[in-house]
């Protein structure tokens, strides 16, 4: 068994060389109920919201250093409500 961790979109560099793929495609209650990683409604923390911890670029990167320009193009792109 071999554990690759990548994300989800470089998967078609995997899938002609395995019998099978396990994927993680939620977020679980400790995500929410642990203030530091800037999920939870309920406890104050950090503005993080990383999925994976390695990844540099946090939801306070984008917040304070993206220029209104790219702010507005992340949110139509990505967001749910256009409006």
């Amino acid at each position: 068994m071999k554990f690759i961790h990548d994300n989800f979109m470089n998967m078609n560099n995997y899938v002609d060389h395995v019998d099978g793929i396990l994927l993680d495609l939620g977020v679980s209650s400790p995500q929410f109920d642990e203030a530091q990683r800037g999920f939870s409604y309920s406890h104050d923390g950090p503005l993080d919201m990383r999925m994976n911890r390695e990844d540099r670029l946090s939801a306070y990167d984008v917040v304070n250093r993206y220029k209104e320009e790219e702010l507005k193009k992340v949110l139509w792109n990505y967001g749910e409500e256009k409006y």
